[in-house]
């Protein structure tokens, strides 16, 4: 998923949570992958 990558890759939190928000209004994402991505996101900022 590109999101996930983007995670991975230290692209800024402003920018992967825009693309949760519309992904999410979209429904191109799930809401649990939303879930699960945001967790992921929050622990990558926690080790920064």
């Amino acid at each position: 998923m590109a999101i996930r990558q983007c995670i991975q890759a230290d692209v800024p939190t402003y920018l992967i949570r825009q693309a949760l928000e519309r992904g999410g209004r979209t429904s191109l994402l799930r809401e649990a992958d939303k879930g699960d991505l945001a967790k992921l996101l929050e622990a990558r900022d926690g080790r920064h």
